[in-house]
């Protein structure tokens, strides 16, 4: 995602994704959340469009979404203002979080590895070594 840098001509007709990342942990607030939008916000207002999109990506929503500061709270009107501005947003967790932050976009989960993948893994892992 590397946009008209990308060395395949199907990403060129895409804009290059410049992210800007935040740690989610118990101590999160809400005003640091907001302090991420406004500088992905700030660096898109000075940025062409066509060539570049800015990406927020969430790190660990799992622990801001336990954290007693509750910080989570400001991403409904957030992730809705940045439809407008064309910020893009990807949260990870470890877990899933309530259900009204997962409706906001897509939802893909991996389930636990079963014995024959971690031996898989494990292989590929060893490989690396030889």
């Amino acid at each position: 995602m590397r946009g008209i840098g990308s060395e395949h001509d199907f990403f060129k007709q895409y804009p290059a994704l410049l992210a800007t990342s935040y740690q989610g942990s118990l101590i999160s607030t809400s005003e640091g959340i907001l302090e991420v939008f406004e500088k992905a916000r700030n660096k898109s207002k000075k940025l062409d469009p066509n060539l570049y999109l800015q990406l927020i990506y969430f790190d660990e929503m799992g622990l801001a979404e336990i954290s007693p500061n509750n910080p989570l709270k400001v991403l409904h009107s957030q992730l809705e203002l940045n439809n407008e501005q064309q910020i893009a947003f990807v949260g990870i967790s470890n877990w899933g979080l309530d259900a009204a932050k997962m409706n906001r976009g897509v939802y893909v989960t991996i389930n636990e590895p079963d014995q024959e993948d971690l031996t898989e893994l494990a292989k590929i892992i060893s490989n690396t070594f030889i």
